[in-house]
């Protein structure tokens, strides 16, 4: 995320960058969108292993680890 906050912030304002500038600027942002978009895969393959702590979820580890011994 810190990667991406800095790419943003680096592109500086579109209105003084003329019209080619403008079009480096919206090159740059699609490569941004895209890069984004290629790690939100990842993210959500991540999501899936965060295990919230609770009363359950203490359970279940429980229950998972005993059935192992």
């Amino acid at each position: 995320m810190s990667s991406a906050e800095d790419r943003i912030s680096r592109l500086g304002p579109a209105a003084a960058a003329g019209r080619t500038g403008v079009e480096l600027q919206l090159r740059e942002v699609e490569r941004l969108q895209q890069d984004l978009e290629n790690q939100h895969a990842a993210v959500s393959a991540i999501s899936n292993f965060i295990l919230i702590e609770s009363e359950e979820a203490t359970n279940i580890e429980d229950q998972l680890t005993g059935s192992f011994l």
